[in-house]
């Protein structure tokens, strides 16, 4: 079951995309950062909502739009279909596509994308967890 993706606002990916964060994940096909949410986004509710924005720059893709838009909806359609079950929510995800995603074929796309989501997870479980007494 898909679920719709929220965009980011313009102004909210200004403010974030340049913040280092230990959330990321490297594939193939993209590279993603998520950040949790400083305030809680009007319309939306952290337990079951996440945003995300993707970025398919001319550099990275080529000057033809077909491509760039192309590999815009293969991730999006596999985001949407992995992350209502598998991502954090309450967070913000930048997704940088890579060229990879025009070609790769869709069950492997959507295995990247659901190891993304898990590697995330993990990390944010590290980040979370109490540490440990050093003795």
């Amino acid at each position: 079951m898909s679920k719709k993706v929220h965009a980011l606002t313009t102004a909210t990916l200004t403010s974030i995309f340049s913040k280092p964060t230990r959330l990321y994940s490297h594939n193939d096909c993209f590279n993603i950062k998520a950040f949790p949410w400083k305030s809680i986004p009007q319309g939306l509710d952290p337990v079951n909502d996440y945003r995300a924005s993707f970025i398919a720059g001319k550099k990275a893709l080529g000057k033809l739009a077909v491509y760039r838009n192309k590999a815009e909806r293969r991730v999006k359609a596999s985001i949407s279909t992995i992350f209502p079950n598998d991502a954090l929510k309450g967070h913000d995800y930048i997704v940088f596509l890579k060229p990879a995603a025009v070609s790769t074929k869709w069950s492997d796309l959507e295995a990247q994308v659901h190891q993304a989501a898990s590697k995330i997870q993990s990390l944010n479980t590290k980040r979370t967890s109490p540490r440990r007494p050093t003795q």
